[in-house]
């Protein structure tokens, strides 16, 4: 489900899409949203795993491409350039709706982007982080089924020990 928080009194307002970070949702954006003024309407897009979206399907590998089609295609249904503003994982879906459709900003606005596919090209040390990250307990959930295990990896790489302190439906969230 697409949510909208902010009516613009404008005609024809210019869309600020936004998309969300992992283990977040459209809501993410509701409070960041009310500073618009009625030149913008916010469009905060839920991606896979949320619950207006369901699971992936496992049809093939999930790709940043199935990730951020959602996005292409509110900006392609747009009828004017738009505003893409992304956080964390939404800066990597903002980052490929810009190679996707290049010419369809106004502007482009990244948040803490997590582009892991840039640490190839650091040299040693990005391959060297890289490579952690894909041996950690957080691929090998995601490829064997241990959704459980791989998001309390994932949880506790960004922010030590923190997978205890959420709330349980939280943790239910983040492993679905």
């Amino acid at each position: 489900m697409d949510m909208q928080f902010h009516n613009p009194t404008t005609a024809n307002p210019a869309p600020v899409i936004a998309p969300h970070c992992s283990g977040a949702a459209a809501g993410q954006w509701r409070q960041p949203g009310t500073v618009l003024d009625a030149r913008c309407q916010l469009v905060a897009l839920d991606h896979g795993g949320c619950d207006s979206s369901g699971p992936w399907s496992g049809v093939h590998a999930f790709t940043l491409a199935d990730e951020g089609a959602r996005t292409v295609e509110v900006i392609d249904c747009a009828g004017c350039k738009v505003h893409l503003v992304g956080h964390s994982c939404g800066g990597d879906v903002a980052l490929h709706a810009d190679v996707e459709r290049a010419n369809r900003f106004a502007n482009l606005v990244l948040n803490k982007p997590s582009a892991f596919q840039l640490l190839k090209e650091m040299g040693a040390r990005g391959i060297a982080a890289l490579a952690e990250m894909l041996a950690s307990k957080t691929a090998e959930g995601m490829i064997t089924g241990d959704y459980s295990g791989a998001a309390i990896s994932f949880v506790d790489y960004w922010g030590g020990r923190a997978w205890t302190a959420l709330r349980l439906s939280l943790q239910a969230v983040l492993t679905r």
